[in-house]
């Protein structure tokens, strides 16, 4: 008898729990929200691609950080030896700084913007959508990485994150108090909606459902474009590009550009009119148990004079270069500049990377995006990218002269952090002093705060340094 109550409660019960929790999962996973994965016609596009192979997108060059599904994400937080478990469920249930993020690199600077959320409202400015004027070039940080764009007349779009939660899990991770004040319904009819890759943070189902009436074009990587048909868009709306592909608009042609690959001369690019590329990044994609099933991009917009390019997320690889040798100089770089963390070391730049990859990319002025809206885990503070950022901006532009990024006082964190090896013992960081074109200007908007695109002396203040 004693043999059967022990089998019946901890054999039989544990199991039918078990079974019954992943039917659960299954069938939440199931929902609108989780998207659609590429089949028929569009499989057979993306099998044909140099770069999907074994039934997934690859990266061109690492092969790293390819695996950043949704519980690869959850997993990354939790497998940290000592304090990973204790950072996901602060991360989870506290906006406050835990313990270990005070840790000895940041014992010294104890201010609120050094925690990894602020202590206050992130200041934002409302925009009057009905009286922007349609014919001036500008750009609108949205926070996060959404962005919106006047470009000869054309409303863009890029990454909308206008929910409070950006994630499957319903209470995390939640938006900074004060970055969710833009609604889609407020918004302006879109002219082109541009997509970057189909993780949570930037391809928000709500947003999307509700600009669903207000969209002319989706822009989007390929295999993306299956989960904008799950929700009702209607596929002569959904433009799909692979790596390398150009863009008319206004025709809506696409056709090959140039070449992608490691093995890949590069080849400068001659442009005219109105054209969006799809360039390499080197990230992941998935929305829950399955990644790397679409393709994830950077974009450049080029208009006559005009290029600006996004790198949607991204970690450093040599495509930066590639795509510098293709199209440098280019006017402004939106680049991913937050959420960098040494469990996921090639998903994300690091700020000492963004200066190199602005390096890279020959680009004038660069407008930090990926932060100050939401923190995923990543450890660092939420101000801590424009701060060293700013540093290494005012730097390389007055003092040439300096010999190495590791001596500079300036961005002294960066050499201590243990999760970004001293730049003193970086080869490839060396003597920054003897690379050319690495001065730039550093753009740093408030929430909301209109870019004139056409003006070369507007000012905008350190509005992190202030209160919160």
């Amino acid at each position: 008898m004693r043999i059967k109550t022990f089998v019946k409660y901890f054999v039989i019960v544990p199991i039918v729990l078990a079974l019954g929790f992943v039917l659960l999962i299954y069938s939440y996973t199931k929902l609108p929200m989780f998207g659609a994965i590429p089949n028929g016609s569009r499989q057979e596009k993306i099998q044909k691609l140099p770069y999907y192979a074994d039934g997934k997108f690859h990266n061109i060059y690492q092969k790293h950080g390819v695996h950043m599904s949704l519980p690869g994400a959850v997993w990354k937080l939790l497998s940290t030896k000592t304090d990973g478990l204790f950072s996901f469920l602060h991360w989870l249930f506290s906006s406050t700084t835990p313990p270990h993020s005070q840790s000895s690199r940041d014992k010294s600077e104890c201010n609120q913007a050094q925690k990894p959320t602020p202590a206050h409202p992130i200041p934002a400015l409302n925009v009057d959508w009905n009286n922007l004027p349609r014919q001036q070039d500008i750009a609108i940080w949205l926070g996060h990485s959404s962005c919106f764009f006047q470009i000869s007349g054309r409303r863009i779009l890029v990454d909308p994150l206008f929910s409070k939660v950006s994630s499957p899990l319903l209470f995390f991770p939640k938006a900074f108090e004060g970055t969710d004040i833009f609604k889609p319904q407020d918004l302006p009819d879109i002219d082109i909606l541009i997509i970057t890759h189909d993780h949570w943070d930037h391809l928000d189902y709500k947003t999307v459902l509700q600009l669903r009436g207000k969209v002319k074009k989706v822009v989007c990587p390929i295999g993306v474009g299956a989960h904008f048909e799950r929700w009702g868009y209607d596929p002569s709306q959904i433009v799909e590009m692979s790596w390398g592909e150009a863009l008319d608009v206004g025709s809506w042609a696409v056709e090959p550009a140039l070449s992608v690959g490691a093995n890949c001369e590069a080849v400068k690019v001659t442009g005219a009119g109105f054209k969006i590329y799809c360039l390499p990044a080197h990230h992941s994609s998935g929305r829950h148990f399955t990644w790397n099933k679409s393709l994830w991009a950077s974009f450049l917009i080029w208009q006559n004079s005009l290029k600006i390019y996004l790198s949607g997320d991204s970690g450093y690889s040599k495509h930066y270069a590639d795509i510098g040798a293709a199209f440098a100089p280019i006017d402004f770089a939106f680049l991913n500049s937050g959420q960098y963390d040494a469990r996921w070391p090639h998903n994300h730049l690091a700020p000492v990377q963004v200066v190199k990859a602005m390096r890279d990319l020959g680009a004038k002025k660069l407008l930090p995006i990926h932060i100050c809206k939401l923190s995923i885990g990543a450890n660092h503070a939420w101000a801590a990218p424009l701060r060293e950022l700013k540093k290494a901006s005012a730097a390389l532009n007055q003092r040439p002269d300096l010999a190495s990024l590791s001596q500079r006082p300036g961005l002294a964190s960066l050499s201590q952090r243990p999760d970004f090896a001293s730049l003193s013992q970086r080869p490839d960081l060396a003597s920054l002093s003897q690379r050319p074109g690495l001065a730039f200007e550093l753009l740093t908007p408030q929430i909301g705060e209109v870019v004139d695109l056409r003006n070369e002396h507007q000012t905008l203040r350190t509005w992190w340094e202030c209160k919160p």
